[in-house]
């Protein structure tokens, strides 16, 4: 992301291992932040999940809407982009391989796309597949793609 031009405060925006009230704590105290010397805002989600909109803490989980909805209210964000980046693995009914096929499901819940959620200035990103305890990681072919995408998509629009 510093290759994009963003700044990142790490030592009081990173949380490692994080109980669901440690979680919602920072998220709280982040969303409380005035972002009005900023043009965006990130938010990187890297755990565990459930189907649907399950995300493991280290002692629970939340639903991605409890990601999202805190930042909804901070007036200093109105109209600038909030980018919620999940990478969580959403249950175990998934296989790779042609010969198995699991019953689809939602990845995720309806409900998180609601008005009380999304604004228009807010993008949702999934990196994630339905799994069966596998370890899954992230093309670096595809990584380079996607953020080329995103920087020529940002780089239109300033």
């Amino acid at each position: 992301m510093q290759r994009l031009g963003y700044n990142i405060e790490r030592n009081s925006n990173i949380l490692t291992d994080g109980g669901t009230d440690d979680v919602m704590d920072k998220l709280k105290k982040l969303s409380e932040m005035n972002f009005s010397r900023y043009n965006s805002l990130f938010i990187f989600f890297l755990t565990h999940g459930h189907e649907h909109d399950g995300l493991e803490t280290k002692d629970g989980f939340i639903h991605v809407k409890d990601v999202m909805g805190p930042f909804r209210a901070n007036g200093t964000l109105k109209d600038k982009p909030k980018i919620f980046v999940f990478q969580a693995c959403k249950g175990v009914a998934f296989s790779t391989t042609g010969e198995q096929q699991a019953p689809e499901s939602p990845l995720v819940c309806k409900t998180v796309f609601e008005d009380s959620y999304m604004t228009p200035d807010t993008l949702l990103v999934f990196s994630t597949a339905q799994c069966r305890n596998e370890t899954f990681y992230l093309d670096p072919g595809l990584y380079k793609k996607c953020v080329g995408t995103f920087q020529s998509t940002a780089e239109r629009k300033t």
